[in-house]
């Protein structure tokens, strides 16, 4: 099923080779495709064509080299490299997290490759994101044992401290609430163990996964990571979608509102009780809302 593409990128592609064709776009940054692939490829390819890439640097990509920089730029790219590798002549979006900055930036930039664009809960914007798991971190029915985490964040959420120091200090907080900053991202509890099951069976070393930390790293050296992307959500011309897990943070209430601001004709689907991988805790109502929306826009025909 995988394969490299210029000797670099790994690339998933399931389904029928010419169905309407999805590319998925991780978030992390650096979290791959795997996770996925394992939830929504079989449910997926029933109806599209469905193609999976780890970015560049993550997990079954190779590893960048260590004088070598990354860009969101450079992202976008590899994603073309991948369309031209594939004889594709456009493709849909699905961006999830720090994927849903990309599949913005891919679809301005690229306009006549994208089809449509569906974002799950999207970080378009650091410093608002950032700003929303840091309430929710503080407001968590956990933060009692976590005082000098909980008290930084509040501190900082007091100021106007900019997105790289907002940043910085997310990864220090989440890493203070360990396990617990998992109810934050999945509350439902069944929905933990299922992504506990698939990462635990996963047939990784411990060198591929610490692959997606050097892309973390190297991606937030881009200043363009920290600029704000919703204005270009007014640049958008495809048809768009935000999925969004009711009790996810991320994106931001004021995203959403300027989601809906730039894009009137867009749609908004609203998962109940759902959190940030909606792809795992509802994924039979998530793969039936996502093959219909780029069906609908790919081919003028809708699923029943």
């Amino acid at each position: 099923m995988g394969e490299l593409v210029a000797g670099e990128l790994y690339v998933e592609s399931w389904g029928p080779p010419d169905a309407p064709a999805l590319l998925y776009l991780h978030g992390g940054p650096g979290q791959s495709s795997y996770e996925f692939v394992q939830h929504q490829a079989a449910l997926l390819s029933a109806r599209l064509r469905v193609i999976a890439l780890d970015q560049r640097g993550v997990l079954r990509s190779a590893a960048l080299p260590p004088d070598r920089g990354l860009t969101l730029a450079d992202l976008v790219a590899d994603c073309e490299t991948v369309r031209a590798h594939l004889e594709l002549e456009s493709w849909a979006l699905l961006g999830q997290s720090f994927g849903g900055m990309l599949a913005l930036r891919y679809a301005t930039e690229h306009p006549s490759a994208v089809t449509a664009v569906a974002f799950e809960n999207p970080c378009w914007d650091v410093d608002r994101t950032c700003r929303s798991l840091l309430a929710a971190l503080v407001a968590h029915r956990t933060a009692e044992a976590h005082p000098q985490a909980v008290a930084a964040a509040t501190a900082m959420l007091a100021t106007d401290a900019d997105a790289r120091a907002l940043w910085s200090l997310l990864l220090e907080v989440l890493v203070s609430f360990g396990r617990d900053r998992d109810e934050i991202y999945t509350p439902d509890e069944d929905a933990r163990r299922t992504i506990r099951d698939v990462l635990a069976s996963a047939p990784f070393t411990p060198d591929q996964w610490g692959k997606g930390a050097g892309h973390l790293a190297r991606i937030t050296e881009d200043p363009g990571f920290f600029t704000p992307h919703t204005p270009a959500l007014q640049r958008l011309t495809q048809p768009a979608l935000l999925i969004k897990g009711e009790l996810d943070p991320v994106p931001s209430a004021g995203e959403v509102l300027d989601f809906a601001r730039a894009l009137p004709a867009a749609e908004v689907h609203v998962f109940p009780g759902a959190g940030h991988f909606v792809q795992a805790e509802k994924p039979h109502a998530y793969a039936d809302l996502v093959t219909d929306f780029v069906i609908r826009n790919t081919t003028g025909a809708v699923l029943r």
